[in-house]
């Protein structure tokens, strides 16, 4: 999560995450991005956004934090980094 510290506002703990997924802005915070990234904001946009409670964000949140210590460098590594045959490879060598 060092680069959820560098996020502005800090996106590395539930409260932030919480109101990233309720207000998403660009990793500066300088611009609103709720019509090209999923947020309750854009509930039309993103129709499955509608159903999710506070509790729900909270767990999202939650599991953007957590992943990092579960899987390591593998979460956030995109799909071109990691693609299906690198990701076999790496999972065989654990």
């Amino acid at each position: 999560p060092e680069a959820l510290a560098g996020a502005v506002p800090r996106r590395d703990n539930l409260e932030s995450l919480v109101d990233y997924i309720e207000n998403p802005t660009t990793y500066d915070g300088l611009e609103e991005i709720s019509e090209i990234h999923p947020g309750l904001k854009s509930t039309d946009i993103y129709p499955k956004m509608r159903s999710l409670t506070e509790d729900d964000l909270v767990a999202i949140a939650g599991h953007i934090l957590l992943q990092p210590k579960v899987i390591g460098d593998m979460w956030g590594g995109g799909k071109t980094r990691y693609s299906a045959p690198a990701v076999v490879e790496e999972v065989e060598s654990i």
